[in-house]
């Protein structure tokens, strides 16, 4: 007997599912994190309280001019956490902080054609050493 599967087919520029570790694929504030791979997932450690992120930023030529979504699931454990994406040092659009497990999403988000530097980023405030988010399934796709 035959039998078929369906499979959900994502044209994006970056996809990391953490099926292996791909953390060289992401910028960290090395002063107060550091990021470890396991069980299909990212595990980013905070050791202070203030500039805690992890970035993408190889992207800025695969999304000049385009609008695309971005989502990432997360576990988190009570720290707020959100998505961001930046120009440069400018915000270009945020989610609201939460501080529950779930999936930070962004939808058509508007990147200039004349942008400088596209980053995004997992973002977490008021953290304290020893706290910790784990992510998987970042995606960035043009819609």
């Amino acid at each position: 007997m035959f039998q078929s599967e369906i499979y959900d087919v994502i044209d994006a520029v970056f996809y990391d599912p953490a099926t292996s570790d791909r953390s060289n694929a992401y910028y960290l504030n090395t002063t107060y994190t550091s990021i470890s791979y396991a069980d299909n997932k990212y595990t980013i450690s905070y050791t202070g309280s203030s500039g805690a992120y992890v970035d993408i930023r190889s992207l800025t030529n695969s999304v000049l001019g385009k609008t695309v979504n971005v989502s990432v699931d997360i576990e988190t454990s009570n720290v707020e956490t959100r998505l961001r994406v930046i120009n440069g040092s400018t915000p270009i659009a945020s989610t609201d902080y939460i501080s529950t497990d779930g999936t930070l999403e962004l939808t058509g988000v508007e990147i200039p054609d004349t942008a400088s530097s596209i980053i995004f980023r997992i973002e977490s405030r008021n953290t304290q050493s020893g706290d910790s988010i784990k992510f998987k399934n970042w995606k960035v796709y043009p819609i």
